[in-house]
C-alpha cells in the first residue's frame, strides 16, 4: 500500500501553536488532518483482517467444541442414564457450538483489532503522532485550566514543574477530547466508521495508560515534586511506539487465553453436573444400576 509513514517528520502537529487544543487553521492542523485521512484508509483495510481474524477464531472454536462434544459423548460423561437423556445430550451440541464459536470468535475479533492496531498504530507511527496531539493539547489544557492559567507562560521552568494532579485531569480530557473527535471516519459507512471507532478507541486507551506511566515517572526530585512536562513532551512521542506495541500485544494474548479459558469452563460445566446427579440424585442410574 503506496502509504507514507504517519509519523513522517512533517508530520509533526506540535510545532504550531494556533493548533495544540486541536483547533486553529494552521499549518499544523492541515498535516494532522492529511495524517488521519491516510489513517482512516489503513484502518478501512483493517477492516478485513477483523473480520478475517473473527471467522477464523470462531470456526476453529467450533471445531474445539465438536471434538470436546465428541469426546464427552463417547466416554459416556453426557449421558443421564434416564429415558429422556438423549434429549438433554444433543441438546448440549448447539450450546457448545455456540459457546466455542461465540468465545473464541470474540478473541479472535480482538485479535483483529489488535493487528490492525499494531499495523496502524505502530508500523505506520499513527501511535506516535496522537501522542504528539495528544501531549500538544494536554499543554494548552494546563494554560487555560484555573490553578495554572497563565503560568505556563512565564518561561520552561515551571512547565518543568507542573502538580501531578494538575497534569493528570489535563492527560484525561485531552484523550477524552481526541477520542470524540471524527478525524478518522469521514465519510467511511456504517461497517467501516464502527470498526474506525472500535480501533480508535482502543488506541485512545492504551495511549491514556502510556501516557498516565510517563508523567507519573517524570515527576522532578525537586522543585516539590512536581512532573517535568517539558520531558514528557520530548521523550513520550520517542517511546510510544514500542510500549503501545507491547500493551497491545499483552492484551491480545491475555484475550485469548481467557476466553480460551472460558469455553473450556462452559465444556466441562455439563459431564460435572451430570455425574453429580447420576452420582447423588439418581442412585439407580449409576454404575451397576
Amino acid at each position: 500500500m503506496p502509504l507514507r509513514r504517519l509519523d513522517a517528520p512533517e508530520a509533526g502537529f506540535m510545532n504550531d501553536p494556533k493548533d495544540e487544543g486541536g483547533g486553529g487553521g494552521g499549518p499544523g492542523r492541515e498535516r494532522w488532518k492529511e495524517a488521519a485521512r491516510e489513517a482512516a484508509k489503513i484502518v478501512g483495510v483493517g477492516a478485513v483482517k477483523i473480520v478475517s481474524r473473527t471467522a477464523a477464531w470462531g470456526f476453529f472454536g467450533l471445531v474445539m467444541a465438536g471434538a470436546a462434544f465428541s469426546v464427552l459423548l463417547a466416554a459416556g460423561l453426557l449421558d443421564l442414564r434416564t429415558s429422556w437423556s438423549a434429549w438433554l445430550t444433543w441438546g448440549l451440541l448447539p450450546v457448545y457450538l455456540a459457546a466455542g464459536a461465540g468465545l473464541l470468535g470474540y478473541a479472535g475479533l480482538w485479535r483483529g483489532i489488535g493487528r490492525t492496531l499494531i499495523y496502524v498504530g505502530i508500523e505506520r507511527g499513527w501511535a506516535a503522532s496522537v501522542v504528539e496531539r495528544v501531549l500538544g493539547a494536554t499543554v494548552d489544557i494546563l494554560r487555560r485550566s484555573g490553578p495554572m492559567q497563565g503560568v505556563l507562560d512565564r518561561g520552561d521552568k515551571l512547565l518543568r514543574n507542573v502538580p501531578l494532579q494538575n497534569a493528570e485531569d489535563a492527560l484525561k480530557r485531552a484523550i477524552g477530547a481526541y477520542a470524540r473527535e471524527d478525524d478518522l471516519e469521514g465519510d467511511a459507512r456504517v461497517f467501516r466508521r464502527s470498526v474506525t471507532r472500535a480501533v480508535k478507541g482502543a488506541l485512545a486507551r492504551r495511549v491514556e495508560k502510556y501516557l498516565l506511566a510517563v508523567v507519573r515517572a517524570e515527576r522532578t526530585a525537586d522543585g516539590g515534586g512536581g512532573v517535568a512536562m517539558d520531558r514528557v513532551i520530548a521523550v513520550a512521542p520517542q517511546q510510544a511506539q514500542k510500549a503501545i506495541g507491547k500493551m497491545i500485544r499483552g492484551t491480545m494474548r491475555k484475550q485469548l487465553l481467557l476466553m480460551t479459558a472460558i469455553a473450556l469452563l462452559v465444556f466441562a460445566l455439563p459431564p460435572v453436573v451430570i455425574v453429580l446427579v447420576r452420582t447423588w440424585a439418581l442412585p439407580g442410574a449409576g454404575p451397576g444400576g
